[in-house]
């Protein structure tokens, strides 16, 4: 009896986890501030391109010390991915560049994260999308799996896909504009 009762709840766990689907989120549950330097980062200038948004701050060591790596990033796919840094402490733009600059940052820098599904508190966090703007990756850009995921959505991503630089025809900014 104990064999049988035991053999049914094999059968039916299976199904409790079918229904526990873990839930995906996908870029455009995400939004973040103006636009503070760099190029001007939209949904539609996005169209086709792997994402790493990154929620960092001024007064962050860690995030400082992870400026530097994210610029490698953004200049080894360049062709395939997007990297944005969102400054999430409230800095001033003066504040930001100072920073920036002297990290040699280049790519696109926001005011913030201001549409998240995903709840933080910590900094630096970091979100990687894949080129059809699905979350593929979720936490920290010194987490063993970043730079796997990275790899693996820039692999993917579209290089023939538009410019991150250029709107796609009818495309709606979702946040940013150029200062």
């Amino acid at each position: 009896m104990r064999l049988l009762t035991l053999l049914a709840a094999l059968l039916v766990l299976p199904a409790f986890a079918a229904d526990k689907k873990e839930k995906t989120y996908d870029l455009r549950d995400f939004a973040w501030g103006k636009a503070i330097s760099g190029p001007s980062v939209t949904m539609g200038k996005l169209a086709g391109k792997a994402v790493v948004l990154e929620g960092w701050g001024v007064q962050c060591p860690p995030c400082i010390a992870s400026l530097p790596h994210m610029q490698e990033i953004s200049e080894k796919y360049k062709d395939t991915l997007v990297v944005i840094g969102a400054e999430c402490q409230g800095h001033t733009a003066k504040e930001i560049a100072v920073v920036t600059k002297k990290a040699g940052v280049q790519y696109a820098i926001v005011s913030g994260i201001t549409k998240t599904p995903i709840q933080f508190s910590g900094i630096p966090k970091v979100f990687v999308f894949d080129n059809k703007g699905k979350l593929v990756f979720d936490g920290n850009p010194a987490d063993a799996g970043f730079m796997e995921a990275v790899k693996k959505v820039a692999e993917k991503a579209d290089a023939k896909a538009a410019p991150a630089t250029t709107p796609a025809p009818g495309a709606k900014p979702a946040a940013a504009k150029s200062v």
